[in-house]
């Protein structure tokens, strides 16, 4: 059997621990916040201390770079209103402007604040044309009362400061309907206030540090996280706090981000046992972590967890997540998880050999309902599909079942299997062939440049295979070296994979110039986008996997 029948190769696009598809953009200065105006799939970007860049998320590239600064002056927050996202309110040290989007002109009449230098700006919904500024500045009144800061109401419409009132707290926010929710630090409560006189009207007691807050439209709810992965949801309706949990691993938060419409919470996070900053996708239907994607940049690239610093937006319905770096003066464009896909490349039906996938349900709470998806090698939906229903199959919490193809036919149908559910299952898949018995594989981790020991040897009657899988809607040009015992090149070949396409081939096919009749040494590879390999060592009827390492 020479055909390659069994290699497993993990899709690009939803790594459930390891890895995830990111694109970085450089820029002149360091990107300190973003925000996605997701009418127009464009981030706002606050660069340097003086301008604000635009970038088009479809076009990946940036559209124009605005001064908004004053001279002598520098741009203390920048905040995209909510609404109307035609207009970026900017502070500077004490005066607010207001940046036109669509003429990229700034206003040229400022409001000066009553502060000689400001914190941060907040919106005040329902209409979000006022925005509350507080001063940098704390004021002692005594033991009994503390460090107060000054708070100003200021309407855009007007171009007028409406109140200033002196408060305790620390941060204000809107609750996203008529109110504001106050913090005071390390204080065991939640203070809402009249949006328009800032008076106290009630209070919601509380477990948490809440340095960072959320809030979702339906249900209404807050999310209140602390630096160190504290989180905690109230109840805005029955003003109560109804969950807290601490997440483990976490070392710092440096950002977060929430898609309401999906009810997802996105943590840019520093893990404790390691330097590389993380994506944990956490579930607030189910209070739970859905996904950790690891990312390839060190989380000391990152501005910092800080209510007045966005290093995180999603555009939901892009499904893309954009990080601000402003160590490296970059931005990084990541592709977000919506739903769970395991790919595994060659599954075989046909002339009695069978591709059968053992599928189980690890959520404890959550039914799965998942199917599958057949390609050929050159990225087509095989029709019909290997196995019968192919959608909507599904597991309660815990369950397992068996799916498998029928192994009938005249000819063995050859193509690589996507399995895509709402929870990130386990599979193995097993072919059931009638020369080898069953040889089973499972998911494999995309990579953008890898090594794997080969072997081939007409002696031993031995020989090693790679398969390469491209999961992506793009072209992917791949670069295979095969290298000797010492690592140096023995030979090189570029390929380019199609859309959702593969390539799967014994070392004397990829290297058929190579004298490779009695050959001990390696393949490395590296591609214009992560992808998917899986090794393998054929010896007579005995089968063995090699192993598949990321170089770095």
């Amino acid at each position: 059997m020479k055909k390659w029948l069994f290699l497993p190769v993990l899709t690009l696009c939803s790594l459930p621990v390891h890895g995830a598809i990111e694109e970085k953009y450089q820029f002149d200065q360091p990107p300190y916040s973003v925000e996605i105006d997701t009418a127009r799939h464009i981030a706002v970007l606050q660069v340097g201390d003086e301008s604000i860049a635009l970038f088009d998320l479809k076009e990946r590239r940036t559209l124009a770079t605005v001064a908004v600064a004053k001279a002598g002056d520098t741009v203390r927050q920048t905040l995209l209103n909510p609404v109307d996202s035609t207009t970026v309110a900017i502070l500077r040290r004490n005066t607010l402007g207001v940046l036109n989007l669509e003429s990229l002109q700034v206003s040229t009449t400022d409001i000066v604040l009553p502060f000689e230098f400001s914190n941060y700006i907040s919106w005040v919904a329902p209409n979000f044309n006022t925005l509350l500024a507080v001063a940098d500045e704390g004021i002692f009144r005594g033991p009994d009362v503390g460090f107060v800061r000054r708070h100003a109401i200021v309407s855009l419409n007007s171009g007028k400061i409406e109140l200033i009132k002196e408060l305790q707290y620390g941060r204000i926010v809107s609750d996203g309907r008529s109110a504001l929710l106050a913090f005071q630090g390390r204080q065991p409560k939640i203070d809402i206030l009249n949006q328009r006189t800032l008076e106290k009207e009630a209070e919601v007691a509380v477990t948490g540090d809440y340095s960072v807050s959320h809030v979702l439209g339906e249900p209404w709810l807050l999310i209140g996280l602390g630096p160190k992965g504290e989180l905690s949801i109230i109840d805005l309706a029955k003003r109560t706090e109804t969950f807290k949990t601490k997440l483990d691993n976490i070392r710092l938060l440096r950002g977060s981000a929430l898609d309401d419409s999906r009810g997802l919470l996105y943590l840019l996070a520093e893990p404790e046992d390691s330097e590389s900053a993380e994506l944990i996708v956490w579930e607030i239907a189910s209070r739970s972590i859905a996904r950790k994607l690891k990312l390839s940049f060190r989380a000391d690239e990152l501005a910092g967890f800080s209510p007045l610093v966005r290093s995180l937006d999603v555009d939901s319905s892009e499904s893309l997540a954009v990080i601000s770096r402003p160590d490296s003066k970059s931005i990084t464009l990541l592709e977000l998880p919506i739903g769970f896909d395991l790919n595994f490349a060659h599954s075989v039906d046909g002339q009695n050999v069978r591709s059968v996938f053992h599928v189980a349900n690890p959520s404890e709470v959550k039914t799965a309902t998942f199917g599958f998806t057949f390609h050929d090698s050159n990225g087509l939906v095989l029709q019909p599909a290997p196995v019968t229903p192919s959608e909507g199959l599904t597991l309660e919490p815990l369950g397992s079942r068996v799916v498998s193809t029928a192994g009938t036919g005249p000819d063995i149908r050859v193509g690589s299997v996507r399995i895509s559910s709402n929870v990130d299952l386990a599979a193995t898949l097993i072919y059931d062939l009638p020369r080898f018995g069953e040889v089973g594989v499972g998911e494999s981790t995309a990579l953008r440049k890898f090594i794997v020991p080969v072997e081939r040897s007409e002696t031993k009657n031995a020989n090693s295979g790679l398969a390469v899988a491209n999961y992506s809607a793009a072209s992917n040009k791949v670069i295979l070296e095969l290298r000797s015992p010492s690592g140096s090149v023995v030979l090189s070949k570029e390929i380019t994979l199609p859309p959702n396409g593969q390539s799967a081939k014994f070392l004397n096919e990829i290297f058929p110039e190579a004298q490779t009749n009695e050959f001990v040494g390696s393949i490395t590879a590296s591609a214009t986008f992560p992808i998917g390999a899986v090794a393998l060592r054929l010896r007579g009827n005995s089968l063995t996997t090699l192993p598949v390492k990321e170089v770095r």
